[in-house]
């Protein structure tokens, strides 16, 4: 098949442009674990990872646990963009009743690091949820938003800071938190009981 001159002009084209912005997409990026080069990924005790040269991880996999994590914030200052706003993360976690009564992690916070709640949601699920007063995301024993148990109707969809769902005054609840807490699930009152379980639906950064 050949190709027209006006389409050899544009696929030309394209490849000049590709070649100049290679070089600013890399400038800034190395692999963690070598110095020499940029861009690209290495391995470096059971890390895999890629960082800016200014230090700040864009992606970070550490072995250990088997679950995938970006363990920092593409944040900072570029010296391409300007500012930049951390990342935004969103994860869905599934917890029993039980898992409820004992509380349980929903994330891992990497040392060093604060989470900033932007959202949260709560599904019960395998039925309504009985006998306890609130189910809690927390921040320590700090309530970020208590979902009200009558509120815990099967597949009824509850979002912070709307009905049956209620966050601390004055936006604390969104505020930047102390380094290194997780964010956990907890209740408050008697057990979780008719229901299975409750999903939660989170939206948060890493500062």
């Amino acid at each position: 098949m050949k190709l027209g001159s006006r389409l050899w002009a544009i696929v030309i084209m394209v490849m000049f442009i590709m070649m100049l912005c290679l070089p600013v997409m890399a400038v800034n990026i190395v692999p963690t674990g070598v110095s020499a080069g940029v861009g690209g990924l290495s391995t470096n005790g059971g890390e895999l990872g890629i960082k800016t040269t200014a230090g700040a991880y864009l992606f970070r996999v550490v072995k250990g646990t088997g679950v995938t994590t970006a363990s920092a914030p593409f944040q900072g200052t570029s010296t391409i963009y300007g500012a930049v706003d951390p990342v935004v993360y969103n994860v869905r976690v599934r917890s029993t009743a039980a898992e409820i009564g004992a509380g349980k992690t929903l994330v891992a916070v990497p040392t060093g690091l604060s989470f900033r709640l932007i959202d949260c949601k709560a599904i019960a699920y395998g039925g309504a949820v009985a006998t306890t007063t609130t189910v809690d995301i927390l921040d320590g024993s700090t309530k970020l938003v208590a979902f009200a148990q009558a509120s815990l109707t099967q597949s009824t969809v509850l979002t912070a800071g709307g009905t049956g769902a209620a966050v601390l005054a004055d936006g604390a609840s969104y505020v930047k938190r102390t380094a290194g807490n997780d964010i956990t699930i907890g209740k408050t009152g008697g057990a979780v009981e008719t229901a299975t379980g409750v999903d939660v639906i989170l939206t948060y950064t890493l500062e």
